[in-house]
């Protein structure tokens, strides 16, 4: 299959790399194809400046998807082709991803929204700051940049 990826190829520089792949999910994961995916500005500006250590580059930066399901491996029966799911993925056209503590799988519902489900994503990292926090109601608090995240966060 032709797979096109958005690639960091080195600080600063940006290509859509076109390439035939042959992907084929093994036990426990789904081959999918990106129907939406989400630009986290922060994280993949840092990414993309070369100033995260965990990303090395060559590399597809990403997210969150969401993704049509094309074929599943053993032990994911739960997923048909056809399926839609949100996931944590890159901004590539086929991917093969598998749920792990890092990366969660879930069935988009009926009738939902494609294009608004990946912000939960971002909506989970507002949350988890407030909820690791030692905020009360009541409590007067500073959100310091009025991004997407401290929007939510506000």
């Amino acid at each position: 299959m032709k797979n096109r990826k958005i690639v960091f190829e080195a600080p600063y520089q940006v290509a859509l790399h076109q390439e035939e792949e042959s992907l084929k999910p093994a036990a426990g994961e789904l081959l999918v194809e990106t129907q939406v995916s989400l630009i986290s500005t922060g994280t993949e500006l840092a990414c993309l400046s070369g100033g995260e250590d965990w990303f090395k580059m060559p590399a597809t930066p990403g997210y969150c998807c969401v993704s049509k399901v094309l074929e599943a491996g053993e032990g994911m029966e739960d997923y048909r082709p056809g399926d839609l799911v949100f996931h944590y993925g890159m901004h590539a056209r086929y991917q093969l991803t598998s749920p792990n503590p890092w990366n969660l799988i879930a069935k988009v519902p009926e009738g939902a929204d494609v294009r608004l489900i990946p912000m939960v994503r971002m909506a989970t990292i507002a949350f988890t700051s407030i909820r690791v926090s030692d905020i009360q109601l009541g409590d007067v608090v500073v959100v310091s940049g009025l991004g997407l995240v401290g929007i939510m966060a506000a």
